[in-house]
């Protein structure tokens, strides 16, 4: 199946999206789902940049906040998270500090040479004093007749950890597409979400070993998904592809607690291959699960069409924790690091690639609208979150899952800090102080 309006000449305009808007392609700042879970996210240094992979990485640590409003909040969640943590029988540290930068780039590609890029990043303490951050880049095409023939985007996030509605925190969350039906431009895309946080353990917080250590557990929470689609039989697409990553690593010893990768790469004959590097739990759902969630039928018969006739290939990532271990001693302060990174790459001629991790599509709607006319974006977007919603798997079993003492320290996607393995659902609070600090304050075990 051949989308019309692929022409694209040296005339074409190029439109750049803003770089500084609060808000996503439709003008929706909201994050779905929010963290109830008291999991406590140390995560990356906010100072990420682009690497010659477009990918990004953290340099230096984060800026720490004013108390603000955010820090008052505090107020309003400690009863909770006291007595949460109190039924849990948990300790508790306290977070010192915290960074957090969300970041998107789009790099076009003219005859795969790189013409055009578009860069926006949020860094809090600079950007914004207190959460959300917003990172939006974008890039678009035009034919000669003024007709939109490419778009390349991507969203970066991260929100208040101390909202309490929903077992996944969701802070974190990166999205990024990009499609072409221009016979000569396509798109690399990557957006990140970063959140680093000093912690520090106390005697009077937790019970430390004969000698002088505790081994902490904390959980990670992640979901997301990939559509990718080439409308062209017998395709080659080893260029196209698709890769979602989450790590969270501890700063003063350089250790990687936890990484895991999902990464989906076309190949010859128009296949994509999929790879799961890590403990990260993948699964490809059909048309048939679509509409068994909502699709309409019109829009499943224009995506059976392409998957007949090229590549239709969708791929989620149910909500899902995974464990991750490191040793404390007391009152010495380090490090925590989250970094989640969506990347996507096409080609030109009829393909598009989209990807989320940490949070549903929040933008998936018109992008798949405009490059597969005819699909009804909304409903593809609503039943693709709704499949993914239905396929939580709570925690994932792993050799460090055991039954160990446990800490409610940290709160937040990243995880709940366990003096080796609680119940997740603690939400954070933040304690108002000369800078910023967070804590969760529990009962020592």
């Amino acid at each position: 199946m051949k989308t019309p309006n692929r022409t694209y000449e040296d005339a074409t305009v190029r439109e750049r999206a803003n770089p500084d808007p609060t808000v996503d392609a439709r003008g929706d700042s909201r994050t779905s789902g929010v963290h109830r879970d008291a999991t406590v996210r140390e995560r990356a240094n906010p100072d990420p940049t682009v690497d010659a992979r477009g990918d990004s990485r953290t340099s230096g640590r984060g800026a720490s906040s004013s108390t603000g409003t955010w820090g008052r909040r505090a107020g309003v969640v400690l009863q909770a998270v006291l007595l949460a943590c109190w039924m849990a029988g948990a300790a508790s540290a306290e977070i010192t500090d915290t960074g957090a930068t969300v970041f998107a780039t789009v790099q076009e590609l003219i005859d795969a040479t790189p013409a055009s890029l578009n860069s926006h990043q949020q860094t809090l303490g600079v950007d914004s004093l207190e959460p959300p951050l917003s990172a939006h880049a974008s890039l678009t095409s035009t034919n000669l007749e003024g007709v939109l023939v490419s778009l390349g985007q991507g969203f970066g996030h991260f929100v208040d950890p101390t909202r309490l509605d929903q077992p996944n925190p969701e802070e974190l969350g990166a999205e990024v597409a990009c499609y072409s039906n221009a016979r000569s431009v396509s798109y690399s895309v990557q957006s990140s979400a970063v959140e680093s946080r000093t912690v520090v353990f106390s005697p009077s917080q937790i019970e430390f070993n004969d000698d002088g250590t505790q081994t902490m557990e904390s959980r990670v929470f992640l979901s997301g998904a990939v559509v990718f689609w080439s409308t062209e039989p017998g395709r080659n697409l080893d260029e196209m592809l698709a890769e979602l990553r989450v790590s969270v690593m501890r700063a003063d010893t350089g250790e990687t607690l936890f990484e895991s990768t999902l990464l989906l790469t076309g190949a010859a004959a128009a296949e994509v291959r999929t790879e799961v590097i890590g403990p990260i739990r993948s699964e490809v759902v059909s048309l048939d699960d679509l509409l068994a969630e909502g699709a309409d039928a019109d829009s499943i018969a224009i995506l059976e069409q392409v998957r007949a006739q090229g590549t239709l290939l969708i791929v989620l990532l149910g909500p899902q924790e995974h464990t991750y271990t490191y040793s404390v001693t007391p009152d010495d302060a380090f490090i925590l690091t989250a970094t989640f990174e969506a990347r996507v790459r096409n080609i030109p001629d009829g393909t598009g690639v989209a990807a989320v991790l940490g949070r549903p599509f929040q933008n998936l709607a018109e992008f798949i609208e405009l490059g597969l006319p005819g699909v009804n974006g909304q409903a593809v977007q609503r039943s693709l979150n709704d499949a993914t919603a239905k396929r939580a798997l709570g925690l994932v079993p792993t050799a460090t899952s055991s039954p160990l003492r446990r800490s409610g320290a940290l709160c937040g996607a990243f995880g709940l800090e366990f003096l080796a393995l609680l119940p997740l659902w603690i939400a954070p609070a933040v304690i108002p102080r000369r800078d910023r600090k967070g804590a969760c304050r529990m009962p020592p075990l």
